[in-house]
């Protein structure tokens, strides 16, 4: 795609609808929808769509069809786009446009219409992203060039939209319900600190696209920066009310989930015990809940290999729990083999048939059946030894819960 740039303000960064209708009032532009922000380009027939969006302080636009001039020309085409997009409320002169910029610093306003004079126009503070949800990364981007700037720069909205999505969720909801039926968290525990729950209200807000009709929200599982500990990203799964999948699965990732990992911290883990590694937020949940070990989970077995740089840097023993399928087991080969390649081992467990969630209840469910059946115990005694069985005997939930998964079968038939 062909980009031009126009030095029309140095403007901060539009976080959303209302800044980009704050910030183009200054020219004279009449109030905008979402739609006609990439809208198709009213020069070219609508042969292709015109992308507005501000970098480094310029608003930039492009269209493969009709912005191949650059310099005055593409000024001169930017500036008819905009008359032509964005109707202006006072068109009486052609200078109620600003001109180009010869000194670089960008034109400050528009001039009203038969004044003289110019009418200036004062963006609002930049609005940073709070430390917790990462840094600006505005002296990283200015560190990189041209061509690894827009990257960094939506790295950074990114950030600061999954902020956002985090800050609306809520430690409530079905997610336990959910988690629950997958054998994966106790239901009389309260939710990890790195899971929350989404309304459906909340998820008309940030135009999820393609969110299921009978869904009743998101879960949100929160990917962070492993070297920073900073929310990187966040991944939504759309569930019923009663905290099941809906009938056409929805999942939807926002952020830099690359290199980000999901954190599952059981709550009497060893900090020196091995670190196990899954492919999702449920498998990690689980082995936390099972084994009470601290696990990550990579959002999917594209997101394993970039774990590897800083999983070699970990100085604990790590443990690849790898899914049944196909692509999960070559992607936690390719993360074992990325290890040992950094000088690094890494013990690979695979889950034939199934995923480490739904193997460790099975696993659960077929030892508490012998100790039931061949050992003569009760029901609530075989639960209670399969469970001490598969877990350290260090780790335990506290007093008043035997066992996760007879509560789960309590609140879950």
């Amino acid at each position: 795609m062909t980009i031009f740039r126009s030095d029309m303000a140095a403007l901060s960064w539009p976080r959303d609808l209302a800044d980009w209708q704050a910030a183009l009032a200054g020219y004279g532009v009449k109030r905008i929808s979402s739609r006609e922000i990439a809208a198709a380009c009213p020069l070219c027939g609508g042969k292709d769509r015109l992308h507005i969006r501000q970098e480094r302080g310029r608003v930039i636009g492009g269209c493969r069809q009709c912005t191949d001039g650059r310099g005055a020309e593409g000024q001169r085409r930017w500036t008819e786009i905009c008359r032509v997009l964005f109707p202006a409320r006072d068109r009486d002169r052609a200078s109620d446009w600003p001109e180009p910029a010869r000194d670089g610093a960008g034109a400050r306003g528009r001039q009203a219409s038969g004044a003289g004079r110019v009418s200036e126009h004062r963006p609002g503070p930049e609005r940073r992203s709070s430390a917790i949800y990462g840094a600006d990364g505005t002296a990283e981007i200015a560190a990189h060039g041209d061509t690894d700037r827009t990257k960094y720069r939506r790295e950074e909205i990114g950030n600061r939209v999954a902020g956002r999505i985090w800050e609306a969720g809520r430690t409530a909801g079905p997610v336990l319900a959910y988690l629950a039926g997958r054998g994966a968290w106790p239901p009389d525990r309260p939710l990890p600190h790195s899971v929350r729950w989404l309304d459906r209200d909340a998820c008309r807000q940030f135009d999820l696209r393609g969110f299921p009709d009978d869904a009743a929200g998101a879960v949100i599982y929160a990917f962070g920066n492993p070297a920073s500990g900073a929310l990187a990203a966040v991944q939504l799964d759309a569930l019923s009310e009663d905290g099941r999948l809906p009938a056409r699965r929805w999942r939807q990732t926002r952020g830099a989930p690359k290199g980000a990992a999901f954190p599952a911290l059981a709550p009497d883990a060893d900090p020196g015990e091995a670190l196990h590694v899954a492919e999702g937020p449920v498998d990690a949940l689980a082995i936390a809940t099972w084994r009470g070990r601290q696990a990550w989970a990579g959002g999917g077995t594209a997101g394993l290999l970039p774990l590897a740089p800083v999983l070699a840097k970990r100085d604990r023993p790590i443990v690849i729990e790898a899914d049944g399928d196909g692509p999960g087991w070559r992607d936690a080969m390719a993360l074992q083999d990325a290890m040992i390649a950094r000088n690094r081992t890494a013990h690979l467990e695979s889950w034939p048939g199934c995923d480490p969630a739904e193997g460790l209840a099975a696993d659960w469910e077929e030892r508490a059946a012998i100790l039931e059946y061949d050992g003569g115990m009760a029901r609530a005694e075989a639960e209670r030894r399969a469970w001490e069985a598969m877990r350290p005997p260090c780790a335990r939930y506290g007093s008043g819960l035997r066992s996760p998964a007879a509560a789960m079968n309590r609140a879950v038939p």
